[in-house]
C-alpha cells in the first residue's frame, strides 16, 4: 500500500529498523534508505536490476522478478 507518512518510512526521513533478517523486494538502494536499515543482522535483496545499489549492502542478492519469488515463496510457507 502506499505510506501515508513520512515516520512510516526507514531511513533518513523516517525510522532506523535493525530486524535479524530483512527481505527486500525492489528496493534500489538510495542512500536515505540504507542509512535506516544498515543495522540489520541479514539482508536479502531481490531486484530485476543486477546493478541495484541496495546489492552493495545485501548479505544475499537475488536478480529476478519480485512477484515470482513472492508466488513461489508463498507456496513454501
Amino acid at each position: 500500500g502506499m505510506v501515508e507518512d513520512e515516520s512510516d518510512l526507514s531511513g533518513t526521513s523516517g525510522k532506523s529498523i535493525k530486524p535479524k533478517v530483512l527481505l527486500e523486494f525492489g528496493i534500489s538502494g538510495a542512500v536515505h534508505y540504507i542509512s535506516g536499515i544498515n543495522k540489520s543482522k541479514c539482508i536479502i535483496s531481490v531486484n530485476t536490476d543486477e546493478n541495484a545499489k541496495i546489492f552493495n549492502y545485501s548479505d544475499y542478492g537475488v536478480v529476478g522478478d519480485a512477484k515470482a519469488i513472492l508466488k513461489e515463496l508463498e507456496k513454501k510457507i
